[in-house]
C-alpha cells in the first residue's frame, strides 16, 4: 500500500522549515524526519562564540510560555499516528497476501468477487422475483474477472501478448453472449428453468452458487494466466496458435447457431413451440453446446504456457467441468426431456429429425455415430 511521508506541520511555528530527506517507508520514520526551524541549525563556530554569561547565573530561570500553536505539540503524535497506521495496513495487506501473491492471490480475488456477484444477484432476483438477470448477471462477472485479473496481476505496461489475447477474448465471449442471453429473455420472456426455483429462495441460491462455480471453473485459467509476471515468456508457443483457433471456431458456431434459434422464433410466430430444423439445427440438435465447449478449450490452451509445474493443470477441470454439465446436468438432459415432453413418440417428424441429425457436432451425418 503505497503511504506518503508528508505530513502537515504547523506554519506558525516553523521559520523557514528545513526538511531531513528520508527514503524510509513511513512506518519507520522517527524525529529527524521532522522539519526543524532554521535557527536550530547554526553552524558549530557560530555557537561556540555565543556569550555564555547569563547562563552562568545561579538564578531559577522563569519558564517563559509557549507561544507556539497546539497543532505544533501535536506533529509528533500525528506521525505517530501515521506510522501506526501505515503499519496496520501493512500488515493486514500481508496477512491477505503475504502468503499468496501473483496467480493464487489473483485467483483468491477472482474467486471472492465472483461469489459475491452471484449473491448479489440472487438477492436482487428474490425481491424482484424475476429470472431475467440471471444469464447477464454470469456475463458480467465473466468481463469483471477479465479486468479485475488483468490489472491486479499485470499492468498494460508489462502484460504479455498471450495475457491482453485471452483478456480480450474472455471479455468478448462474455459480452456477446451476455447481450445475446439479456435481448432473447426480455424478447421471449422467463427461462423455463426456474419455474420452481423462484418460489423456493433456497432453491434458487443454489442454482446462483452453481453458476458462481461455472464462472470461476472456465475462468480459471485466464485468471491463472494474468496473474503469472510475463505470462509464461514471449515465446511463441503451439497452443498460442491452436488456442484461439478452436476459441474463434467455437465462437463462431455458437454465434451463428444462437442467432438462427432466435430468428426462427422471432420472424414466424407460428413456429412457437416447433423444434428448429435449419441451418447448423439441421445437422444436430445442440450445435450451441459443441461450439460452447470448442472455444472453451481453445481459450484454456492459451493459457496453458503459464501454468509450468504447478497446480494450475487443475485449471483443465474448467473446460471438463463445462462440457460435463452440458452433456450430463443442466445442458442435453434438461433439454431432451423437455423436447420428449412435447413431442414424445407421436410426433413423426421429430423422430426422424432426431435419426438423421448428430447430438453436437454439425456436420452430416453419413456414417453413423451419435455425437
Amino acid at each position: 500500500m503505497a503511504t506518503s511521508s508528508r505530513l502537515p506541520l504547523p506554519a506558525r511555528s516553523l521559520a523557514k522549515p528545513v526538511l531531513l530527506a528520508s527514503t524510509r517507508p513511513a512506518s519507520c520514520l522517527s524525529a529527524t524526519s521532522v522539519a526543524l526551524p532554521a535557527s536550530k541549525l547554526r553552524a558549530p563556530h557560530e555557537s561556540r562564540h555565543r556569550s555564555t554569561s547569563s547562563s552562568s547565573k545561579l538564578l531559577p530561570r522563569r519558564r517563559s510560555r509557549s507561544t507556539s500553536s497546539p497543532a505544533a505539540a501535536l506533529a509528533p503524535s500525528s506521525l505517530a499516528a501515521a506510522a501506526a497506521t501505515a503499519t496496520a495496513s501493512s500488515t493486514i495487506m500481508s496477512f491477505t497476501f503475504g502468503a499468496l501473491s501473483g496467480a493464487p492471490a489473483v485467483l483468491v480475488a477472482g474467486a471472492l468477487l465472483d461469489v459475491a456477484v452471484q449473491l448479489a444477484g440472487w438477492a436482487v432476483s428474490v425481491l424482484l422475483k424475476t429470472d431475467k438477470i440471471y444469464d447477464f448477471t454470469a456475463s458480467c462477472t465473466y468481463v469483471a474477472l477479465a479486468l479485475l485479473s488483468f490489472f491486479l496481476g499485470t499492468s498494460p505496461s508489462s502484460s504479455s501478448p498471450r495475457q491482453v489475447t485471452a483478456t480480450v477474448l474472455l471479455a468478448l465471449w462474455a459480452a456477446r453472449l451476455g447481450a445475446f442471453l439479456l435481448f432473447r429473455v426480455l424478447k421471449l420472456g422467463g427461462d423455463s428453468r426456474f419455474e420452481e426455483a423462484l418460489k423456493k429462495p433456497s432453491l434458487f441460491l443454489v442454482y446462483w452458487l452453481m453458476q458462481a462455480l461455472w464462472i470461476f471453473a472456465t475462468a480459471s485459467g485466464t485468471l491463472w494466466l494474468n496473474g503469472t509476471p510475463g505470462g509464461g515468456g514471449s515465446a511463441l508457443k503451439a497452443t498460442d496458435v491452436i488456442g484461439p483457433l478452436l476459441f474463434f471456431l467455437g465462437f463462431a458456431i455458437e454465434s451463428v447457431a444462437d442467432a438462427q434459434k432466435l430468428r426462427f422464433r422471432l420472424a414466424v410466430p407460428s413456429n412457437k413451440g416447433k423444434f428448429i430444423d435449419e441451418g447448423l439445427w439441421s445437422l444436430a440438435r445442440y450445435p450451441n453446446y459443441f461450439g460452447e465447449i470448442i472455444l472453451q478449450l481453445g481459450l484454456w490452451l492459451l493459457c496453458v504456457p503459464s501454468f509450468g509445474k504447478t497446480a494450475a493443470w487443475l485449471t483443465v477441470l474448467g473446460p471438463a467441468f463445462v462440457a460435463f454439465l452440458l452433456l450430463f446436468v443442466s445442458g442435453v438432459p434438461l433439454q431432451e426431456a423437455q423436447a420428449k415432453a412435447r413431442w414424445g413418440e407421436g410426433e413423426s417428424g421429430y423422430q426422424a429429425y432426431r435419426k438423421r441429425t448428430r447430438l453436437l457436432v454439425p456436420v452430416p451425418k453419413l456414417c453413423g455415430g451419435r455425437v
